[in-house]
């Protein structure tokens, strides 16, 4: 083996290490996904960060087998937290990242995720790429769903209380 190959191995060892390092670090301690008993009706009307939102359908989205219901909504949750970051839990696997809010726009930038393969009947992969191509949300009056608008259909959230630390 030439000198070329070995360097060639090693920088592809170095960054496979380096997106499991940062895979792993999206893991995110589960305690924060506690739900308080707080009702969600204390929440002033269009806050939707530090709540726990659980996926209930995908709304016009090709790609989803099935009539778009979730049968766990605990398995799909996403918390928008105060500091600009979000959490997401997408069945077996974990994804966080950065978004960025505008008026009711907003965008949630790839973040770390861990990509285990959680079985066949597993939305998690079409949940992790319907996340960063929300382009729009909406939230009823009351506080008790969210909907993200992606360009070919949406995803329906409802409260699944607020956040504890």
């Amino acid at each position: 083996m030439n000198i070329t190959k070995f360097l060639k191995y090693r920088v592809v060892a170095a960054s496979m290490a380096l997106v499991l390092i940062c895979a792993c670090g999206a893991i995110y301690d589960d305690a924060v996904m506690t739900q308080s008993s707080q009702s969600a009706a204390s929440h002033p009307i269009g806050n939707i960060t530090g709540i726990v939102w659980k996926l209930k359908r995908f709304d016009d989205l090709s790609s989803v087998s099935g009539n778009g219901s979730v049968d766990d909504p605990n398995r799909y949750t996403l918390i928008l937290l105060p500091n600009k970051f979000y959490k997401a839990k997408a069945d077996c696997n974990r994804m966080q990242g950065s978004y960025v809010l505008d008026g009711k726009q907003i965008k949630l930038a790839p973040g770390a995720a861990t990509l285990a393969e959680c079985g066949p009947e597993s939305m998690y992969a079409q949940y992790l790429r319907y996340l960063t191509e929300a382009v729009s949300f909406e939230i009823n009056e009351d506080d008790r769903q969210l909907k993200l608008n992606l360009p070919k259909g949406r995803m329906m959230f409802e409260n699944g209380g607020k956040i504890t630390e």
